[in-house]
């Protein structure tokens, strides 16, 4: 199931926004989704929430550009990427936050000191990062996520940005964070995107 939606830009010009969320569920036989809606869809501030029903569940997604905090149906959260899964009764019983400092949904809450956490690079060496100070502890764990700079791009006389790419983390060490499946550039620092996840 595919929810698309789309903004136009009005005749007298300005810029054309499209946003779309994309419902992929693994099953055999009959789809296991009863239903999916946009529950908040804001080409302007880029803001998307999708609520996907089940059978026995109810899941709301919500993506962000930041972590400001906004109420998307039952759910208050301040996070670049929020998950909630709720029950038959319509409980909270699960919930995930990425980049943000709170969810909340019923009894349902997490909250993190700072969405994310910049440290200084030393050194890039194929997939570990070298840091130049420690990292604190209980971030980079494995299974969380970064963001680290790409190369400076040139075109004709104009740098661009510098491209941002995320990378799940593997291992780490006081002052070495080693990610999966590829190599990030050199780069002069890293950002740890802060996460939680809870079950009720």
């Amino acid at each position: 199931q595919q929810i698309l939606a789309e903004h136009v830009a009005a005749s007298s010009g300005g810029d054309l926004t499209t946003q779309y969320a994309a419902v992929i569920v693994p099953y055999r036989g009959s789809s296991p989704v009863r239903s999916a809606r946009l529950l908040v869809n804001d080409p302007a501030s880029g803001v998307v929430a999708v609520e996907v029903r089940f059978e026995s569940r109810t899941d709301i997604v919500i993506s962000a550009p930041d972590p400001v905090s906004r109420q998307y149906g039952p759910v208050t959260a301040a996070g670049a990427f929020a998950f909630v899964s709720l029950d038959g009764q319509g409980r909270a019983a699960r919930g995930y936050l990425l980049n943000g400092t709170s969810l909340r949904c019923g009894e349902l809450e997490i909250s993190l000191p700072e969405a994310a956490t910049t440290l200084p690079v030393r050194s890039v060496s194929h997939r570990t990062i070298h840091l130049a100070a420690p990292a604190p502890e209980g971030l980079a764990a494995p299974g969380t996520y970064l963001l680290a700079q790409g190369p400076a791009r040139h075109y004709q006389d104009t740098q661009t940005p510098y491209p941002m790419t995320g990378f799940e983390v593997e291992s780490r060490s006081a002052e070495a964070i080693t990610v999966r499946d590829y190599p990030p550039f050199e780069c002069a620092e890293i950002t740890l995107l802060n996460s939680s996840w809870v079950e009720r």
